[in-house]
């Protein structure tokens, strides 16, 4: 009789389990349904007609991921613009000596924080503001402005390349000086330092191979072979920028 109880109760046991292997079997069976027919969604709404795939896709996302990684490196960044400004140093500091300018053996510096230049001598620092005269001034930003463009062409970045002076030569001869109304500069030292910077700026714009213009309005003119051969128009004796024809009256003469 106790044996008989023991394997009733085994049998109900083995029952129990196998219903709850099969609850657990059907569980499963029905969560695996659940994946795949998610897995069958996504498929189906995914285009695999486009022309990246997606090894493609990944390539370009790790790319694109690199070039925004170096934007943003602000070591790598300074490191780029403290190179750009040494040699803008050193091209200011190879010019200089061809240039009227005090301190004209020193390094010349750019101070971009300050917007300034700086002339280094043995045993201290001249800023731009304490260099003196509006001629040595003139000259500085015509060094400035040159190796400026000179790096932005050499690099080809996209600024325009031309430049335009009005009356660079102000500073040495004011209206009162030209006795003649001829432009002609009476003082030998100035006429000097007129045409050193004239032919700076012919020098340095030629030495850009046709890829960079100055234009200049100005009231000296020199003697000089180098300066006549770069002048366009002589505005003097009746001839002006603007024909006295475009505002002539029809009816009354010009006098």
């Amino acid at each position: 009789m106790k044996d008989g109880i023991i394997k009733t109760e085994t049998a109900i046991n083995a029952l129990y389990k196998e219903q709850e292997e099969a609850r657990l079997l059907r569980d499963l069976n029905l969560r695996r349904g659940k994946v795949i027919g998610r897995i069958s969604l996504f498929l189906e709404s995914v285009d695999f007609s486009e022309d990246k795939t997606i090894d493609n896709q990944m390539i370009a996302i790790s790319d694109e991921i690199n070039d925004l990684s170096q934007f943003i490196d602000k070591e790598s960044k300074e490191d780029k613009l403290h190179s750009i400004i040494n040699k803008i140093n050193l091209f200011m500091s190879n010019w200089v000596k061809d240039l009227d300018v005090e301190y004209e053996n020193a390094l010349i510096r750019f101070d971009l924080p300050k917007l300034t230049l700086i002339a280094d001598l043995d045993d201290k620092s001249i800023p731009l503001s304490q260099m003196g005269s509006g001629a040595n001034w003139v000259s500085y930003h015509l060094l400035i402005h040159f190796a400026l463009h000179q790096h932005f062409i050499q690099t080809n970045r996209p600024i325009p390349h031309f430049l335009i002076i009005d009356q660079p030569t102000q500073v040495y001869f004011p209206p009162e000086k030209d006795i003649n109304n001829d432009g002609i500069i009476q003082e030998n030292s100035d006429e000097i330092a007129v045409k050193k910077m004239f032919d700076f700026i012919i020098n340095r714009t030629n030495s850009l191979n046709s890829n960079f213009q100055v234009i200049i309005t100005d009231h000296a003119y020199l003697n000089e072979d180098n300066f006549k051969n770069h002048v366009r128009e002589v505005w003097r004796n009746g001839e002006k920028l603007i024909p006295k024809e475009w505002y002539k009256p029809d009816n009354e003469d010009v006098k």
